[in-house]
């Protein structure tokens, strides 16, 4: 009998990607990292995410001020990579 895995949830983040508003593509909406405030797929993975995020930096050594990350509009930083065929 064949199990299916459940694929690990991802973040889709473009961390040098300076937004100053979301921007909507579609059933998603790329947004200012620093202006998202949910829904997360689960409290661990929004820790887990802004731990990864902090760990950018620019060519100074500085913490990145701008970057943005895909999320579905509807669901939040819910996991699934997209799944739309361009």
């Amino acid at each position: 009998m064949a199990v299916s895995a459940t694929p690990a949830p991802a973040l889709n983040f473009f961390p040098y990607l300076p937004l100053r508003r979301a921007v909507p593509i579609g059933p998603y909406t790329l947004v200012p990292t620093s202006s998202f405030e949910g829904p997360w797929l689960s409290a661990q993975f929004e820790d887990v995410a802004r731990e990864f995020i902090a760990f950018f930096v620019g060519p100074d050594r500085r913490p990145l001020d701008a970057g943005a990350i895909l999320v579905d509009s509807a669901a939040g930083c819910d996991g699934p990579l997209p799944n739309v065929k361009v």
